[in-house]
């Protein structure tokens, strides 16, 4: 992300970050705060207690919108995050393991971080993405490095990798963090939700995954909900 900048900014990489100012650090920071927290909950409890408490990204971003940005919290942000909530449940339900605490704190500071960045960058539309996806990917190289052994990984495991951090994950953030300059961070989180819905298919059509019950009736409530906000956001924009 850092190379593509310099590459596209006739004023060098340098001076382009001097450009941009704090909003480029904090939200770099605020990326490596959500995206490590993120790591190491995964260590401590299980995906399914992150999926869930992640499905609270929603509410807490029209929290903090509310605050930062002065937006209201509408019924129909309230309603359709618990109708999210609803169906998130029901794709996990009979798989959410006990609390842990350690874990499930990381995993919410995370979704707070995510949350807060989304808000944040709202706020500053001016500030590049590519440049705060650079930053914060940057700070996790640099201060994530020591903790790891990648001598130990597979072949199969550096092609994941690579495939994720040049493509899928720069890819995804840099679209929703541009979307922020057009509409709410609440309706960005919100959208993201869709994630839950896709997941379960994109298992089929490349692992040969069979969803379950659970997953294509929870999956249609999440799917129900976005479109009710997006539709409704969109009417009250009119």
């Amino acid at each position: 992300m850092l190379s593509l900048l310099h590459i596209t900014n006739d004023n060098g990489l340098i001076q382009s970050l001097k450009q941009e100012g704090a909003p480029l650090w904090i939200s770099g920071i605020l990326m490596f705060i959500s995206a490590s927290s993120l790591v190491l909950g995964l260590q401590y409890t299980s995906v399914t207690n992150i999926f869930v408490i992640f499905c609270a990204s929603p509410v807490i971003t029209a929290i903090f919108s509310r605050i930062l940005l002065k937006e209201a919290v509408t019924s129909v942000t309230l309603i359709a995050s618990a109708v999210v909530i609803l169906g998130v449940l029901t794709v996990v339900s009979g798989s959410l393991n006990t609390v842990n605490i350690l874990g499930d704190g990381l995993a919410l500071l995370s979704v707070m971080s995510l949350s807060f960045n989304q808000t944040y960058l709202r706020k500053h539309k001016d500030v590049k993405r590519v440049a705060t996806i650079g930053v914060g990917g940057l700070l996790m190289a640099l201060l994530l490095f020591w903790f790891v052994e990648p001598s130990q990984f597979s072949k199969e495991t550096w092609l994941i990798m690579g495939a994720m951090s040049l493509f899928t994950a720069p890819l995804g953030r840099v679209l929703s963090q541009v979307a922020t300059r057009y509409i709410t961070a609440t309706e960005v989180g919100m959208i993201l939700m869709c994630e839950a819905v896709l997941a379960p298919y994109l298992a089929f059509l490349f692992l040969g995954e069979i969803p379950s019950s659970q997953s294509i009736i929870g999956g249609t409530l999440i799917f129900v909900a976005v479109f009710y906000f997006v539709t409704q956001s969109a009417r009250n924009t009119q």
